[in-house]
């Protein structure tokens, strides 16, 4: 009582960014500001100190509100919708220009016509976000040279490099690893590579949002083409960018790939991405999808 007058004491928290994993490191390498790992040590951050203070709260008989503030997304977005056009238009066949959208759309479409619900838009991360969480440049030399070691005599070879020298690899495969310069990484070094550990970061952020985005959508899976362009005859080379299947690489959530009908005379799949450890509710829309399209059957001239 202040001169005769009630008065209630609000007590109450503002808390800016309640750091759970991986975020903290995410700032610390972005804004290069390593105070920003403090909040991995124990009671600097908040995310993890909610049942303390709720203990002093019950000891003193109070109560206290929290006010959380609604942190954007780390990553770009960009509608999934996106990914069903071309990147570069002078990658498309004549005549084909729209016709994996049109049989991709035409499969949803009867997929929701037989009760499935459809949400668009749903947004991804940008592609300049998925290309920055590549990390196969890095790791590819790396990788291949402990297979050759593990499997020892069996192998005709020691390394990635004397590989490339035998002169037995498709052009294509060795072209790719002699422009991106693979043959020249300092595996020894990754550890303590800045870019390659930035890219790590970056995956670990783009798995989080994504199945972010699958909860708060209430979304079982996001369905693509895995390509936007026709499948091209060998020895042609299906171009790179107008792949779609880097979300999943790069973030190692499950995925599966089911045929969605033909363009051009040549089968057009729908790759559809789900949460983790769900593979078992990917595979039940799979086999529905086959059902209700009957679409699985070899292209003319493979019978």
């Amino acid at each position: 009582m202040i001169d005769d007058h009630p008065f209630a004491l609000c007590l109450t928290h503002d808390v800016d960014r309640p750091y759970k994993t991986y975020q903290s490191v995410y700032y610390a390498l972005a804004d290069r500001d390593p105070r920003q790992l403090q909040s991995l040590f124990p009671g600097r951050n908040p995310y993890w100190q909610f049942e303390r203070l709720m203990e002093i709260e019950d000891s003193l008989g109070v109560r206290s509100a929290f006010y959380f503030l609604d942190e954007q997304h780390l990553l770009r977005d960009r509608p999934v919708r996106d990914w069903f056009e071309p990147t570069d238009p002078e990658n498309v066949p004549d005549g084909d220009a729209g016709r994996v959208a049109e049989t991709v759309d035409a499969t949803l479409e009867a997929c929701e016509a037989a009760g499935a619900t459809l949400v668009d838009p749903v947004t991804v991360v940008d592609d300049d976000d998925l290309a920055d969480a590549r990390v196969v440049g890095n790791e590819f030399k790396r990788d291949v040279d402990r297979y050759l070691a593990e499997i020892g005599d069996a192998a005709s070879v020691d390394s990635l490099a004397e590989l490339v020298e035998t002169g037995t690899m498709a052009p294509s495969i060795e072209d790719r690893i002699r422009d991106l310069g693979i043959l020249d990484v300092d595996v020894d070094g990754l550890r303590e590579d800045p870019d390659y550990l930035r890219a790590l970061v970056q995956r670990e952020v783009m798995r989080t949002e994504t199945i972010d985005r699958l909860v708060v959508d209430d979304l079982d899976a996001v369905a693509y083409p895995p390509a936007t362009v026709p499948p091209v005859r060998m020895p042609e080379l299906q171009p790179f960018e107008e792949m779609r299947c880097e979300l999943a690489a790069h973030t190692g959530l499950p995925a599966v790939v089911v045929q969605a009908g033909f363009a051009g005379g040549v089968p057009v799949g729908v790759e559809l991405l789900g949460r983790p450890f769900d593979e078992r509710r990917l595979l039940e829309l799979a086999y529905a999808v086959e059902q209700e399209t009957d679409h699985r059957r070899p292209p003319e001239g493979f019978d």
